[in-house]
């Protein structure tokens, strides 16, 4: 039995490694301005053959920030949201000005997280509430956006979903 629960050990170690070396493109890019409704767009669409996401918002919306991070930093929440949702339930982007920021909220209805998780577990690797999960993508989410001088907000509800929200400083002028 020991054998066994190291291999299976071993075998979700090498998973993980080969997730996480696939969302390692290379360098920090300097921050640019980013309209965020095109690479929602271009994040969701790849993904909507096995679920169903919704863009909304508008399109002027200009952030500043690192393009190959923060797509890497969506894509992570995408995926948490597609897994977390039933399959007949859209997963909705929604970009937004919030005050003097720009906001893209990942928003699902699946099973939602408890406050104590929210607390205490969600930004800890290997903490995951997915079997089999390994805990990552919210964490280096979190980092990644970080790194741009934004913020990973979460508001969330067990039975209702949750609601995942960078937040990055706005930015004027092209993409």
């Amino acid at each position: 039995d020991m054998v066994a629960t190291l291999k299976a050990s071993v075998g979700k170690m090498n998973d993980l490694l080969a997730r996480l070396s696939q969302h390692n493109k290379g360098r920090a890019e300097e921050p640019r301005p980013i309209a965020l409704k095109a690479l929602a767009e271009a994040v969701a669409a790849p993904r909507r053959g096995g679920h169903a996401i919704a863009v909304e918002g508008r399109a002027d919306v200009i952030a500043r920030a690192d393009p190959v991070r923060l797509e890497q930093a969506l894509a992570h929440l995408v995926q948490n949201a597609v897994d977390a949702s039933p399959t007949d339930v859209p997963v909705i982007l929604r970009i937004e000005p919030r005050g003097g920021d720009a906001a893209i909220d990942v928003i699902d209805r699946g099973a939602g997280m408890s406050p104590d998780f929210v607390r205490t577990r969600l930004f800890k690797p290997f903490s995951s509430t997915k079997q089999g999960g390994f805990g990552v993508g919210a964490y280096e989410a979190r980092t990644l956006i970080a790194t741009m001088g934004g913020r990973l907000e979460v508001a969330s509800r067990e039975g209702e979903g949750s609601r995942f929200s960078i937040v990055l400083p706005l930015a004027d002028g092209p993409t």
